[in-house]
């Protein structure tokens, strides 16, 4: 296992890992797609809001847990289990908004897009390892 495979699929996405024989595409993403791009804090700012990023808020507020996995396939069904959880949290927030905030609901609909493609992508590499 190397290093970047031992660390949370958020930091593995943000890394070429050298151990897998091909990389999931939303790997090689960029983190950043455009100057312009809307992120939730500064929407939050727009919208006359404070951004809170204190860890033990963010902790007590997230939907998912940490659960940590015994081996490389367990963590990324655990990976897979938050990335799913957190596209389900982010569809009901778009049907929630609605059409009474449309910049919002497409900040959140593009959160969603990229949450569908990092599931797909750990769906498609335990089929790989899995077999």
């Amino acid at each position: 296992m190397c290093a970047c495979c031992a660390t949370s699929a958020t930091t593995t996405r943000r890394k070429a890992c050298t151990a897998l024989p091909w990389q999931p595409s939303s790997w090689s993403t960029p983190l950043t797609n455009s100057a312009t791009r809307i992120w939730p804090a500064e929407r939050i700012a727009q919208l006359g809001g404070e951004p809170d990023f204190n860890p033990d808020v963010l902790a007590k507020r997230s939907h998912t847990e940490y659960v940590p996995g015994g081996d490389l396939l367990d963590m990324i069904r655990e990976d897979l289990v938050a990335e799913r959880i957190a596209v389900a949290t982010y569809a009901e927030i778009v049907r929630w908004l609605g059409d009474g905030d449309p910049t919002t609901r497409r900040l959140i609909e593009r959160l969603l897009a990229e949450e569908e493609g990092h599931a797909d992508d750990l769906r498609n590499l335990l089929d790989r390892l899995d077999t």
